[in-house]
């Protein structure tokens, strides 16, 4: 991966901009000047369009031909190429033609011209450059955004058979680091760059925005912990994205990229299922304590009963597992399913698992039979099944906890997105039960399945 400096950056930034992760998009946009002679690089804004235009020019084989650079939005014309012509723009073969030659005469054959902000360009002036390129030998190279849904100015030059045209999509997660580790001047966790990448969309500007502009990279290379992310710079949709990743991220159970992005979605004000994810992983990556004060209240906030039972369900988890109140995690969840209307099964199976992971069997099944009815969530059947499972390896039976566990395996393929973490947990539990009841084939074959599981997840590690 080539890094090429760019001298744009304000007085007091941390390092020195770059342009990083565009060396196959340059190298396309460099020989389509050369060669076709008509290039139109697209992408969303802020993508670097306007930057790869600057480093073409730098690189491009232009000799002594002249150079024109037209900027549509600065043009302050009503024709872009006004300034450059003593006559009358106008749409007409004829006045296209004179215009095209009073440019050519001043220019000379094979000059380069280059239109950054293409679509904003008058009709009559695009005109104008496709006869310079057909007539006199010009060469263009334009910048553009993505197509629209109207007519367009570039519509005369898009269906030319020589248009080579460069797409710059977003910065892969690899790239930000990069960027990120040359504005601190030091190594970048991946996780560091997966939830900045997904805070900003991997867009160049987004990032000089963030990292230098706003002093994001200062801070980060002062290590003064997380970052605070300046007052209204995230708009909704970055919001969005970011939970979006961190949804992904928690599906593969991607630990440290989940914490990482659930502060910065902390600071953006996100509760609910994003602090349920965010919390889930600090608990199974052994911080049960800051899981802990991230929950205490959220459930208080939550208006949608199925986000109040993951925060319910994953602080009750945390109680049990991370801080060793397991009693406590039961009184809860009792409380919790006496208030609930439609998740009430659903709370009273985790107490009843509860029960029987803690050796009561008899209380286990008394929250079971409590449970029974409203089974038509998957969830509450899934640890149901588990419960069984569990109170039947409580009573010695292996075989019967074998039949249980494969029931919650079946049920937790649904659930996967929610409950990444349980699937693992259940063939390790089969594993066990397999071997118990003397089916010591089986308890490899299944010890390998979660072993591949195992190197698939980076944050799975028991």
């Amino acid at each position: 991966m080539s890094e090429l400096a760019i001298v744009d950056e304000p007085a007091g930034a941390a390092r020195p901009w770059t342009f990083i992760g565009r060396t196959e998009q340059l190298t396309r946009v460099v020989d389509g000047v050369d060669s076709a002679g008509l290039v139109l690089v697209t992408g969303q804004p802020g993508m670097g369009r306007t930057t790869m235009l600057c480093l073409a020019l730098l690189r491009a084989d232009v000799g002594a031909a002249s150079m024109v650079w037209v900027d549509a939005a600065q043009a302050g014309q009503s024709h872009a190429l006004a300034p450059f012509l003593a006559g009358r723009l106008g749409t007409r073969p004829a006045e296209v033609s004179a215009a095209a030659e009073e440019l050519a005469l001043v220019l000379g054959h094979g000059a380069l011209l280059l239109v950054d902000d293409a679509h904003l360009v008058d009709l009559s002036s695009m005109l104008v450059l496709r006869e310079l390129r057909r007539g006199f030998g010009a060469r263009l190279l334009l910048s553009a955004p993505h197509l629209g849904p109207g007519p367009d100015p570039i519509d005369c030059l898009r269906y030319d058979r020589d248009l080579v045209v460069v797409d710059l999509p977003p910065l892969s997660d690899e790239h930000v680091g990069a960027m990120l580790e040359h504005v601190v001047a030091r190594p970048v966790r991946p996780a560091t760059a997966a939830a900045v990448r997904a805070l900003t969309g991997g867009c160049p500007r987004r990032l000089y925005d963030l990292l230098v502009a706003h002093g994001l990279g200062a801070r980060i290379a002062a290590g003064d912990g997380q970052p605070v992310l300046p007052p209204g710079w995230c708009s909704g949709e970055d919001t969005y994205r970011l939970t979006a990743a961190m949804a992904d991220a928690w599906s593969v159970l991607d630990l440290d990229t989940v914490v990482e992005m659930g502060r910065l979605a902390g600071e953006l004000g996100a509760t609910g299922t994003v602090v349920a994810m965010h919390a889930s992983a600090l608990l199974l990556s052994g911080h049960a304590a800051e899981a802990e004060r991230l929950l205490a209240g959220c459930a208080d906030d939550c208006r949608d009963e199925d986000v109040w039972c993951r925060v319910i369900v994953t602080r009750a988890l945390t109680w049990a597992f991370g801080l060793g109140r397991m009693a406590a995690a039961r009184r809860m969840l009792a409380s919790s399913a006496q208030r609930a209307t439609r998740r009430r099964v659903r709370l009273e199976c985790y107490r009843a698992w509860l029960h029987a992971l803690d050796g009561n069997v008899p209380d286990a099944l008394r929250c079971l039979e409590s449970a029974h009815g409203g089974r038509d969530d998957r969830e509450a059947g899934l640890i149901a099944s588990a419960t069984q499972a569990a109170v039947a390896l409580a009573g010695g039976v292996p075989a019967d906890a074998v039949a249980g566990l494969r029931r919650a395996m079946a049920l937790s393929d649904g659930l996967r997105c929610e409950l990444p973490w349980l699937d693992p947990y259940l063939r390790a539990c089969l594993v066990d039960a397999l071997l118990l009841a003397g089916r010591g084939r089986e308890a490899a074959s299944v010890a390998a399945e979660l072993d591949a599981t195992r190197r698939s997840q980076p944050g799975l590690t028991g």
